[in-house]
């Protein structure tokens, strides 16, 4: 079966093991938390005329090229990973409204700069802002309308199609939680990163948050991954190399 968003990888035996023994995503999260720390973060993102969301998602970008495995998803016990690498963020469409929320999916081609990711990431914005929002915005209008009976029905049905690839490919291109990964910008509404749980809708095995990016060139981030996508040293290794190129951008741009 040729697969729209996904391609089955083989398992190994422990890996079979502890899908069994940690079947859901919530439950197999792992998370780390550290602070970067760069002289030179602040007067790149001016020289360059970049903001720090969009070089977050270049770092995600250039971690995920060097580390494969985090394109990594588990779905009722089998192993797959992306064919392209998607990401969502949530967007406020008035940050002096809570609740007033839209949502944004960036497909990030490896060829692309960190001046193509914002101009992405402007583009989508402005459009999630918009008065008829972007089509995240619209599948979620829709599914909000259902009484929560016929939610979960929906739900479960929408799990299940998923599960044989049989979910309308409308829905995935859609659908937030259907992504590599899933990064919020604390630091827009003044917070700080926090220890995020992963969603067992959908197909994201990584979410990121960061805080307010500080005059002194510091910046908080926390990681939550499912463990069960990669062994233990292939993730802090990326990790690492993400941290890397936030603290030094001039070497790798």
């Amino acid at each position: 079966m040729i697969r729209y968003d996904r391609k089955k990888v083989p398992v190994k035996v422990y890996q079979k093991l502890e899908m069994q023994i940690i079947p859901t995503r919530h439950e197999a999260s792992i998370f780390t938390s550290f602070k970067i720390q760069s002289d030179t973060l602040i007067p790149f993102l001016k020289e360059h005329d970049l903001k720090i969301f969009p070089w977050v998602l270049y770092a995600c970008l250039q971690t995920v090229k060097a580390y494969p495995h985090l394109r990594r998803f588990i779905m009722k016990g089998i192993l797959y990973e992306h064919k392209h690498l998607t990401i969502s963020t949530m967007i406020k469409k008035d940050k002096k409204v809570a609740g007033d929320n839209g949502f944004g999916k960036f497909i990030l081609d490896e060829s692309m700069s960190a001046h193509d990711i914002q101009k992405m990431f402007n583009d989508t914005v402005s459009s999630s802002r918009s008065e008829s929002g972007n089509a995240s915005d619209t599948l979620m209008k829709v599914m909000g309308i259902f009484p929560t009976a016929v939610f979960r029905l929906v739900k479960n049905i929408l799990m299940l199609l998923d599960r044989f690839d049989l979910l309308p490919n409308s829905i995935i291109d859609s659908d937030p939680l259907h992504a590599t990964a899933m990064i919020a910008n604390l630091g827009s509404i003044d917070g700080h990163s926090v220890y995020h749980h992963l969603y067992n809708w959908g197909t994201i095995s990584l979410f990121i948050t960061f805080g307010r990016l500080q005059s002194d060139g510091s910046l908080d981030i926390t990681f939550t991954i499912d463990e069960r996508i990669s062994e233990g040293m292939v993730l802090f290794k990326a990790v690492e190399h993400f941290r890397k190129i936030m603290e030094n951008p001039y070497e790798h741009v």
